[in-house]
């Protein structure tokens, strides 16, 4: 069962926030979990509960556990060369707990979200997946004509300093 979560919801956010952004610091160095990538989540989270920003953050719900996350909407800053805020959505994550996994409840939340963003007015909706990400590519790749997207190289990420 998908739900969104309201202010009053921000330790389940957290919760599941936080195991996400430890998973995607596997793939992705740069977005890995910190205090400060928290607290901007955080930040974007409380935004949307309040209507400061349209977008929204939902869960699926097992046998009464949340064991899944979604957060999408616009950003207070552009998230793309040719768009000013706010005339993009942003799939900010998508993460179920590892134990759920293979049960389709990313890809119900990912149409769900998209749902939602289509009524918000918004005409385009994005993300990002880190290229080491197999999991994430892989559900992108196959669920794509269900989540009427396309696949875009959007950018290239150079780490330096780990250059040998």
């Amino acid at each position: 069962m998908i739900r969104q979560l309201t202010g009053t919801d921000r330790g389940t956010f957290v919760r599941l926030w936080k195991d996400a952004l430890i998973d995607i610091e596997k793939y992705n160095p740069l977005m890995g979990y910190d205090i400060h990538s928290l607290s901007f989540f955080s930040d974007i989270f409380h935004a949307y509960t309040e209507n400061y920003l349209r977008g929204g953050c939902w869960t699926f719900a097992d046998d009464g556990q949340d064991v899944a996350i979604a957060m999408a909407g616009e950003s207070s800053d552009k998230i793309a060369w040719h768009n000013r805020a706010g005339d993009m959505a942003q799939l900010w994550g998508l993460y179920t707990l590892p134990a759920y996994r293979s049960l389709g409840y990313s890809t119900q939340l990912a149409i769900y979200s998209r749902e939602v963003m289509k009524k918000l007015g918004f005409d385009t909706y994005m993300t990002e997946v880190g290229a080491d990400n197999e999991a994430a590519i892989k559900l992108m790749d196959s669920k794509a004509p269900d989540f009427g997207a396309s696949k875009s190289i959007v950018r290239y990420i150079m780490y330096l300093g780990s250059i040998q």
